[in-house]
């Protein structure tokens, strides 16, 4: 990945999965914001940086999904729930598009379940946290996962 993908990917994660706020580009590339807990700054290099992207990793499990993550050859796996991400030569970037990809499934369901959801943009995990809508979502990836790892 480039640097660029990497930026851009952060910011996506920062938002979408961290809580991040009010994000913008700086000329330099990088994107400055505002973290959950009021403080603002640059977006950390989750993708690329495995001590920033252990930070997605617990929020995650603060959550109460699930991640797993697989040594492959020349690469990684990672897993959140049901979705899988193909291999990632960095195990960062697999923990960050693991977490994206998590979030878009929560999105799908909680959209189905809540239609007001469907038109928030970006999702954010918050909007569908604490609800029925998330507890269906979460039953619904962990029946995908079962079924599939069944058959």
């Amino acid at each position: 990945m480039t640097e660029q993908e990497h930026q851009q990917l952060d910011a996506r994660v920062a938002e979408q999965v961290m809580g991040w706020i009010g994000l913008r580009q700086e000329a330099s590339g990088w994107f400055t914001g505002f973290s959950p807990n009021g403080g603002g700054g640059w977006v950390p290099s989750f993708s690329s940086e495995i001590e920033a992207a252990w930070q997605v990793a617990k929020k995650l499990r603060e959550q109460g999904a699930r991640l797993s993550i697989m040594a492959v050859h020349e690469g990684w796996i990672a897993y959140v729930g049901a979705c899988e991400i193909s291999r990632c030569k960095q195990v960062s970037e697999a923990i960050c598009r693991a977490a994206l990809a998590y979030i878009a499934a929560l999105a799908a369901i909680c959209a189905s379940e809540r239609p007001s959801l469907a038109s928030t943009k970006p999702f954010r995990y918050s909007n569908c946290f604490s609800t029925t809508a998330l507890i269906s979502a979460r039953s619904a990836l962990l029946s995908r996962f079962w079924l599939s790892s069944a058959l």
